[in-house]
């Protein structure tokens, strides 16, 4: 069962991603990051909106790297605030498990990259500069994205064949360039919606579970700065989940960055094991033993 702050919080990241997406819609705000001729390119928003462009530094320092933001802050509420430590700890841990696979590594490729694969994408490398057939990316070998490899001119010439030679025959991409292939064209689940969802339902699951009981004293000075940074963080990560809603990714790449961030959520709810459970009140009356008087 969610608590109530977590109810509230569930509807509000709803309600951001699907208005943000319905405007993107509208008003045709959005980049199409899966397809590879524009996912590198600057947002045609860029100059008139500064969170269009993906150099803002909201997105650069804070939402590239959000889950390290978002496990700072619950170490600190769990510093400042142990009530209930083993319980945030597991719910923290699975989190994060889920965040591991989703983005890095679910024995071998991650869920991102299996669910892209399976959608019909290609490993796809940018070169540094259009060729003089007007070819700007190559389409490599899969293993090159499921192993996350760097790819290079000089170690993997025979990769580069076709796109090294031009018309004229001269080479078109430095010798000693460098790449990182990924795989473009499927179904790219946004990254971004899927790890702010996640974040926000986590750190108000983290702020509420940590609070103490009705009738209990408050939160001490740390706790209170602590939960206040928490908070802070929170309504950073809503505006950018708005703004990747309103500018990036196609509308049910959003939809399912949701879908799959709320799940990850909800395996967090799996019970800690070694919690120990409420104590059993027996609904059985309690038997009146007499007491027999003392005769002097």
């Amino acid at each position: 069962m969610l608590s109530r702050p977590v109810q509230r919080a569930l509807v509000l990241v709803t309600a951001v991603t699907l208005l943000g997406t319905a405007w993107s819609t509208v008003a045709k705000t959005y980049l199409d990051t899966s397809n590879p001729l524009v996912a590198n390119l600057p947002h045609p928003l860029h100059a008139s909106s500064y969170f269009a462009n993906k150099r803002n530094i909201f997105n650069t320092l804070f939402v590239k790297r959000a889950w390290a933001w978002t496990s700072a802050a619950i170490v600190l509420n769990l510093y400042s605030n142990p009530r209930r430590a083993p319980a945030r700890i597991w719910r923290f841990a699975l989190a994060t498990a889920c965040w591991a696979a989703f983005t890095m590594w679910f024995f071998g490729p991650s869920v991102r990259a299996r669910l892209a694969s399976l959608s019909g994408a290609e490993c796809i490398v940018t070169l540094p500069h259009t060729t003089s057939d007007g070819v700007h990316v190559l389409t490599v070998p899969a293993e090159y994205c499921i192993q996350r490899r760097t790819l290079s001119t000089r170690e993997h010439a025979e990769v580069f064949q076709q796109a090294l030679l031009g018309n004229t025959g001269a080479p078109s991409i430095p010798d000693d360039w460098r790449g990182v292939p990924k795989l473009t064209r499927g179904h790219d689940i946004s990254g971004h919606v899927f790890l702010l969802s996640l974040s926000i339902l986590t750190l108000v699951d983290d702020l509420f579970t940590a609070a103490p009981p009705s009738g209990a004293a408050g939160f001490a000075d740390t706790q209170l700065a602590t939960a206040a940074l928490s908070s802070a963080l929170c309504a950073l990560w809503y505006w950018m989940l708005l703004m990747t809603s309103v500018y990036f990714h196609a509308p049910f790449e959003k939809i399912t960055g949701l879908i799959v961030g709320i799940s990850a959520y909800l395996v967090t709810k799996i019970p800690f094991p070694f919690e120990g459970a409420p104590p059993v009140i027996s609904a059985q009356p309690v038997p009146v033993v007499p007491i027999e008087k003392k005769t002097q």
